[in-house]
């Protein structure tokens, strides 16, 4: 996964931008932060891009901590955003976290990224470079 800085502005006009990871191809959407340690979580995210807009869903096998969240339209609206617990080991396929809507992109990050930073669905618009 490659780097960028991705910018999320709030309808107010004031901006959040954070380093990101980029997984914008099959194997480094499927790899996510599976067997990464809480510690890196907490100071990394990760921006899934998708080709065109679908439905999406997203699962914690493998994943460490909390994330959180948001699923953003092909115009880089944020439309939800939701909370992602660690699974059960005894239940792979528990807790599936689906986008609901068509979207075309997923910001994951630490758990309660997106309220620390008064981030609500319909009021941000995300972008990447």
């Amino acid at each position: 996964m490659h780097l960028s800085t991705v910018t999320l502005t709030h309808e107010s006009g004031e901006a959040v931008q954070i380093r990101s990871r980029i997984a914008d191809d099959s194997r480094e959407r499927a790899a996510g932060f599976q067997h990464i340690c809480p510690e890196l979580i907490a100071l990394s995210s990760i921006l899934f891009v998708y080709n065109k807009p679908k439905v999406v869903s997203f699962h914690m096998n493998n994943v460490h901590d909390a994330l959180d969240i948001g699923f953003f339209d092909q115009n880089g609206e944020l439309i939800k955003i939701a909370r992602m617990i660690p699974n059960d080991s005894s239940n792979l396929l528990s807790n599936l976290y689906s986008s609901g809507d068509e979207i075309q992109y997923a910001l994951e990050t630490r758990a309660g990224f997106f309220a620390d930073h008064g981030l609500e669905a319909r009021s941000v618009v995300m972008t990447f470079r």
